[in-house]
């Protein structure tokens, strides 16, 4: 065991961390406030990568990644209005909208492998370079990335703290019913954090790709990193969401100094792990009932 590359490790780390804290922000917002086990929320990562790749060569890359987050919102709220909403008016309980998240999930995959194939996609025009700190060293992209990873997560966290609308949607997270009496239109608040949610996954994405490739499949991973940001970070609340994602960054990274490579992967699982033995309510969460609400 050598330390000569931790400072490397724990540049990497907070990297890694501000981009699962973005991930785990966008699957809260959903999570918190409707209590849905949203799996199919794997989809928002890729579908806000693959719109970039078919626009990258056509527009600045700025404007594909607004374009990203756009139809990635915007299935969001197909999933929401056409799959969630009829199943919880036909009284379908939290784990009949799990797997018809799954099964979503499984459709949207199978859609973008045909229409894409199987291989993976780079995109082109993508700052290139890297800052030197010293011994270490970092890519210019992945910077940029953590920068408008945290400008995401700041602007989402006041929206949700100071606009009418965001006190809105912290009542129906708190108490739906109790909200409703006040004349808060849940259904509507329900539109909004899916559109939300998965605008900011297809930021994720778009973000991921640029600095590695776009994949079918790739969602699938980032949407187990936010549900393990989530609930090690505490349910109910949003900072806790990103402590969580920085956690979870960090582990994996700095893991490294202990663990061999092909051990990586279960890193997050081990935290959520210790976490649960040591604080089953997450860094800074409350208790909650099995629907994802306080209790």
């Amino acid at each position: 065991m050598s330390f000569d590359a931790a400072p490397q490790l724990l540049l990497n780390g907070l990297l890694a961390g501000s981009m699962y804290a973005l991930v785990a922000v966008s699957f809260a917002v959903i999570f918190f406030t409707s209590g849905a086990f949203h799996f199919a929320h794997a989809l928002a990562f890729v579908f806000g990568a693959y719109t970039i790749v078919v626009l990258d060569a056509h527009v600045p890359l700025v404007v594909a990644t607004v374009a990203g987050m756009l139809v990635a919102g915007a299935f969001g709220v197909a999933a929401e209005a056409g799959v969630y909403r009829p199943l919880r008016r036909r009284g379908a309980a939290t784990l009949q909208i799990f797997l018809a998240a799954l099964g979503l999930l499984a459709a949207g995959e199978a859609i973008l492998h045909i229409a894409f194939g199987p291989g993976a996609q780079r995109l082109e025009g993508v700052p290139g370079g890297a800052l030197e700190l010293g011994s270490t060293g970092l890519a210019r992209i992945d910077v940029i990335g953590a920068v408008v990873a945290w400008l995401a997560i700041g602007a989402v966290l006041a929206f949700l703290s100071r606009s009418r609308l965001g006190t809105a949607i912290r009542g129906v997270s708190s108490n739906r019913e109790l909200a409703e009496i006040f004349g808060t239109n849940a259904q509507r608040v329900y539109l909004v954090v899916y559109f939300l949610g998965s605008a900011l996954a297809g930021l994720a994405g778009g973000l991921i790709a640029m600095g590695d490739v776009a994949t079918p499949f790739m969602g699938l991973e980032l949407v187990l990193a936010a549900a393990i940001g989530v609930f090690v970070g505490g349910l109910g609340s949003y900072w806790g969401a990103v402590i969580g994602g920085i956690a979870l960054g960090l582990a994996e990274n700095v893991g490294g100094m202990f663990l061999p490579g092909y051990l990586e992967p279960i890193t997050a699982f081990a935290l959520l792990f210790i976490m649960l033995l040591v604080r089953p309510s997450g860094f800074l969460g409350r208790r909650v009932t099995l629907s994802g609400r306080g209790g």
